[in-house]
């Protein structure tokens, strides 16, 4: 009985963090859209590419845990219209989301997951990292 409830824990766990992937992957690609440099908007794309990468990894997991696919829909971002208040917003959901991957790692029993989500809570803390960056290249150009 137990088992079944740590291996609940964890396909719910899995479904939220692939809304979230899938929310972020919009998130950057909007984003990018925007008018902004080429340079910003290339950085955007790629994270957009690797959130979605994110997503797939997810999926793959939760189709072997449960033999079913799942697919998040995200139709809307509510994304603040100046763009260095949408790459803070980023920045902090980064943050926030390596944090998450970190309480996921330790709060699973599959040492797989755990191994998975340690690796894309680093990934998330670069894409924090990176936008940073980005902060920093567009308040002090021009």
């Amino acid at each position: 009985m137990e088992m079944k409830s740590k291996f609940s824990s964890d396909i719910e766990t899995l479904k939220e963090l692939m809304y979230d992937e899938a929310y972020d992957a919009k998130y950057c690609a909007d984003l990018a859209r925007r008018r902004c440099s080429q340079a910003a908007a290339g950085l955007l794309m790629q994270m957009s590419r690797e959130e979605a990468c994110h997503l797939c990894r997810l999926q793959a997991e939760y189709y072997i845990l449960t033999g079913s696919k799942f697919q998040p829909c995200v139709a809307n971002v509510n994304i603040p219209c100046n763009f260095l208040d949408a790459l803070r917003e980023l920045y902090h959901g980064e943050v926030r989301d390596a944090e998450i991957y970190l309480d996921a790692a330790a709060a699973t029993a599959d040492p797989r997951l755990s191994e998975l989500y340690t690796c894309l809570s680093a990934e998330e803390a670069g894409h924090a990292d990176e936008i940073a960056c980005l902060i920093t290249s567009c308040m002090c150009s021009g």
